[in-house]
């Protein structure tokens, strides 16, 4: 199968003509209006069939339809919510978002490198705090899938805290939560994903979502440059703590870009299509670790990191994924992209003889 490229609508190249930063800004405030949606972006038709994942997702999260979701870092205040929901995502994660306000790195902190279709960015949790972004999440309706990926202030003195409160508040208002410990722009943040310094986050994580009324799942976002022995001890503690699943994988620090570019230089988070291979193999090894040892538990697993094409997302799917998540390729294709995605991926379902996404799941493993 030959799919054919995708193309970049003249709208959103006439967007990579500014500044990455200020693109963004600009987009966010076009999505915050849902009325206007339609003149940039067509609403998405009914999902196929093939694809509802509701099936095989636990009863908190079966509100989902698609499975194809926004990652974290694009809507980091939870503002534009409704109009990225009318663009034919299953599902929308929001955020990171942290106790205080917080300004996040210096600016210039995002760059786009497109004939590698990637992106660097060093953005350090930039957004509007905890009460602004419950502001913004309290009138949603909740029936859209709503995901909220949670972290630490860079200077807080209490992690543990910061972890507490924002389940304590924004908990109500999510389907899942994220626990971001991989984000690479944070001083000491990946030192989390160490078992001796995550198992506490964890338990205060999981004790605060216990004391909720509703109780949603709790996922943990992950790095791609983690060895196989780290990812496995990380699994291992995060089973033992009784989180609800993973998401693989956060940016990477790596610079696998052939050829190479002047950008590499700057310091970050490396997304988009570069990425692929590491947050594939993480993946793979994760969900293998996954099958082998905790099959009993009903964990869900995201994959996330390169996806530029339906080929990318059944690969993630064929390797353990259960739902996959997308961002850089959002950037650089627009929103048409979604659908493009989901057709692609029926037609790989049908072609290989699958009558519905949950079959594929894992096959390769």
């Amino acid at each position: 199968m030959n799919p054919k490229p995708h193309l970049t609508p003249l709208w959103a190249k006439c967007l990579h003509l500014l500044p990455p930063e200020t693109a963004h800004q600009l987009a966010i405030t076009l999505l915050s209006v849902p009325s206007l949606v339609p003149l940039f972006a067509k609403t998405s038709p009914n999902p196929h069939h093939f694809l509802n994942p509701s099936s095989y997702l636990p009863p908190s999260l079966s509100l989902i339809s698609r499975p194809i979701g926004l990652a974290a870092g694009f809507d980091k205040n939870a503002e534009a919510i409704r109009g990225l929901s009318l663009l034919g995502f299953g599902f929308l994660e929001a955020g990171t978002v942290t106790c205080l306000p917080q300004k996040g790195n210096p600016k210039p902190r995002l760059f786009r490198i497109p004939n590698h279709k990637a992106l660097i960015n060093r953005m350090g949790f930039n957004n509007k705090g905890m009460e602004i972004f419950s502001q913004n999440v309290s009138s949603l309706p909740h029936s859209l899938p709503l995901g909220i990926n949670i972290g630490i202030n860079k200077n807080t003195p209490s992690p543990l805290e910061d972890i507490k409160k924002l389940i304590e508040n924004l908990g109500k208002y999510a389907h899942y939560l994220v626990l971001n410990v991989s984000s690479p722009n944070t001083p000491g943040l990946r030192k989390f994903q160490e078992p001796d310094a995550l198992k506490p986050l964890l338990n205060t994580a999981v004790n605060a979502r216990n004391s909720l009324e509703k109780k949603i799942p709790i996922l943990v976002k992950i790095s791609p440059d983690l060895s196989d022995e780290e990812i496995i001890a990380l699994v291992a503690c995060a089973c033992s703590s009784h989180v609800d699943g993973f998401i693989a994988t956060n940016t990477t620090l790596s610079r696998n870009l052939n050829p190479p570019h002047p950008l590499a230089a700057q310091q970050g988070g490396l997304s988009g299509n570069p990425l692929l291979p590491l947050a594939n193999h993480v993946l793979k090894v994760l969900a293998s670790h996954v099958k082998t040892h905790y099959s009993h538990l009903p964990l869900v697993i995201i994959g996330t990191g390169g996806i530029m094409s339906g080929q990318d997302v059944y690969t993630k799917i064929r390797l353990g994924a259960h739902l996959v998540q997308i961002y850089s390729s959002l950037v650089y294709y627009g929103p048409t992209l979604i659908q493009s995605l989901e057709d692609e991926l029926v037609s790989l379902l049908k072609r290989d003889g699958f009558n519905h996404i949950k079959d594929a799941i894992g096959v390769d493993l």
